[in-house]
């Protein structure tokens, strides 16, 4: 494969990551359903947590994008994505 050809294009990614909060509630039920919500008893997000870890292979292109919408909404020089260089 050789360089001459070769563009750069902005591609949409989402990865995952995995950390444990600490939740007030009166139950673990209680719980699930504020971290679920994003919301503690006293209606605050939650932060991230301070430790937390990449979940392996969760890293893939943004769900819900066509290639053209790729280009039309990413591209790294529009001008000359429009002019064909």
């Amino acid at each position: 494969m050789s360089g001459k050809n070769l563009r750069k294009y902005k591609i949409p990614v989402t990865w995952e990551m995995f950390g444990l909060i600490e939740v007030e509630a009166e139950s673990v039920e209680q719980a699930i359903k504020m971290v679920n919500r994003d919301e503690d008893r006293d209606g605050n997000v939650f932060l991230f947590p301070q430790e937390q870890e990449y979940s392996e292979g969760s890293f893939m292109v943004t769900e819900g994008y066509a290639a053209q919408e790729i280009l039309a909404s990413f591209a790294v020089n529009p001008l000359a994505l429009a002019m064909g260089i």
